[in-house]
């Protein structure tokens, strides 16, 4: 029998493992006894059930053990991928800054003819043909990663879908020089600082460029209106579910993961109690 001093100390996993642990053998030895009792015959066809059952514990147990460090790599595997996304997006517009005199993507001086507006407060970008924004080319044309892999929002149903094919939501704030409400003194009267967003590409190299989709508001009752990486499996819908960190790239390239913190709530009002948290 496995002895354990102390099983209040323990984990619910060792104790459900110690537990099964025992119970297999016990079984084990009423199962030696029963045979010395009743031998079987040489020959015999299938399992029983005793054994059945043996199997079924010991696949329990190794579940038990193996989940919470395969949904732990999963989730390292996710925040990697994402931050390996904000990198390429970070490269992307240095590239277009390099061939538009140091301004950055969404500089309201450079046009893009297949753009109407790029409105950052949800964000979407808004078509003006059923066309993507000429700009892909600094990023490769492709369109995976503007979507984080644990979050929200994807390229299925959110890059020009066909319900509304000349509007493109992506997966991540863009923190440059795009169109913001919140752009100009007087535009809310809540009180919170203005986020200093870089313009060009001399700008300060710590400057935050590209986060995580992640919106807190304060309208309407407080909550999460998008989060990526939710920590848990039902990252498709997860409305209301708390971040447990954030990706953040910067303009000069650096990309960090911070576990997610109360002041990341309020980082930069969108619009009048939107909240970009990062």
């Amino acid at each position: 029998m496995l002895n354990l001093k102390c099983p209040h100390a323990l984990t619910p996993t060792l104790r459900f493992f110690a537990t099964a642990c025992n119970v297999f053998v016990v079984t084990m030895l009423f199962q030696m006894d029963d045979l010395r009792k009743n031998p079987l015959p040489v020959a015999r066809n299938g399992f029983t059930l005793i054994e059945l059952l043996v199997v079924i514990a010991i696949i329990a147990i190794l579940a038990a053990i193996l989940m919470p460090a395969l949904r732990e790599a999963r989730i390292k595997a996710l925040t990697s991928l994402c931050a390996s996304n904000l990198r390429q997006l970070t490269i992307g517009v240095n590239l277009f800054a390099k061939d538009h005199d140091g301004k950055l993507l969404g500089d309201p001086s450079v046009e893009d003819p297949n753009i109407a507006n790029w409105d950052n407060n949800s964000p979407v970008i808004r078509l003006n043909k059923h066309e993507d924004p000429k700009f892909m080319e600094y990023f490769g044309e492709s369109r995976k990663i503007f979507f984080c892999p644990d979050g929200v929002q994807s390229e299925l149903e959110d890059w020009r879908p066909e319900r509304y094919p000349d509007h493109i939501w992506p997966g991540y704030h863009y923190l440059g020089p795009a169109r913001w409400i919140r752009r100009q003194e007087g535009a809310t009267t809540t009180g919170h600082p203005f986020f200093e967003y870089p313009e060009r590409d001399d700008d300060d190299a710590k400057t935050p460029l590209w986060a995580d989709l992640n919106i807190w508001w304060d309208t309407g009752g407080f909550g999460w209106y998008y989060t990526s990486h939710p920590g848990s499996d039902n990252w498709k819908t997860n409305a209301g579910a708390v971040p447990i960190g954030r990706n953040l790239a910067r303009l000069g390239g650096a990309v960090e993961w911070s576990p997610f913190t109360e002041d990341m709530k309020r980082a930069m009002e969108l619009q009048i109690r939107w909240f970009a948290a990062f």
